[in-house]
């Protein structure tokens, strides 16, 4: 049964992504796609803003009371307003880009990278409850970024890359 189960699926992943099958079904299941990104990130972007408009995002708060935790004091000192600024503007472009979906649903594969973008961020920032708050509100971001792939293979590839990038260098950097 499992196996029947497993070659089903690998068969409909194939057909649906394959070269040679260029049909209805294929560009049903990628305007589905499409729309599954685009109405995942519009409620993350909204539940964000709202919570940015009120100061009471987990990133705004550990900015704030930075002093109470153990991290590369000098860094995140010289870099809090630009970390500040670059969330904000991200959170922003999401928005627009959300917006600009309602027209052109196309759009919903870059929303994918605005998302990773927006984790490579908020991973600057020094949780108060220490390396492990980090490493959770990585993973979670992570997870809804994956949420929103419309390509697999380009889109799987680079989350390796972004996992890679966030593990090896830019949590260390942070954490010291």
């Amino acid at each position: 049964m499992l196996r029947e189960d497993i070659k089903y699926i690998t068969d409909l992943v194939a057909k649906t992504y394959s070269a040679q099958n260029k049909n209805k079904v294929s560009k049903h299941v990628k305007k589905m796609l499409e729309m599954r990104a685009w109405v995942i990130h519009s409620v993350l972007t909204a539940i964000r803003m709202i919570l940015m408009l009120f100061s009471l995002t987990s990133w705004q708060r550990s900015l704030h009371n930075r002093d109470t935790t153990i991290h590369n004091t000098e860094l995140i000192n010289n870099i809090t307003y630009i970390i500040q600024l670059s969330i904000i503007v991200t959170t922003i472009i999401g928005f627009v880009l959300d917006i600009a979906c309602c027209k052109y649903i196309k759009i919903a594969h870059v929303l994918i990278y605005v998302e990773i973008v927006y984790t490579c961020l908020i991973a600057m920032v020094p949780y108060e409850a220490g390396l492990g708050a980090s490493q959770t509100v990585l993973i979670m971001s992570t997870f809804s970024a994956l949420c929103l792939y419309c390509d697999p293979i380009p889109n799987f590839a680079f989350m390796i890359l972004l996992v890679i990038w966030l593990a090896f260098f830019q949590i260390p950097l942070v954490w010291d």
